[in-house]
């Protein structure tokens, strides 16, 4: 995996994090240039696979569920379990997000 490598590692959560704002960024442009806002989910409902708008809502969606927000869970998930074992308001989300895992389970 390239997380490996040590001097990609330092920048990974933030390419991730940018990464994710620019998808929901793109998305939102897709949204605007619909003209007509309120039909948004009807791309995913009812989608004309002939349309190119179609295609990209598609593709954009699949490779931000599929990879960038998995691979940010799983980037991130020593600190959710980390937050979820210091307590606090968000500890049990946090709990839920690491699958209930605690610091030392193995």
């Amino acid at each position: 995996m390239v997380w490996t490598v040590p001097d990609v590692r330092k920048v990974g959560r933030t390419a991730l994090f940018v990464a994710v704002v620019s998808l929901v960024v793109s998305l939102v442009i897709i949204w605007f240039d619909l003209g007509q806002s309120w039909q948004f989910s009807d791309v995913f409902a009812r989608p004309q696979w002939t349309s190119m708008m179609a295609w990209m809502v598609w593709l954009y969606t699949a490779y931000f569920l599929s990879l960038l927000l998995v691979d940010l869970w799983v980037d991130m998930r020593c600190d959710l379990v980390a937050w979820a074992y210091r307590g606090g308001a968000l500890a049990p989300l946090c709990r839920l997000l690491a699958f209930g895992r605690w610091p030392d389970d193995h």
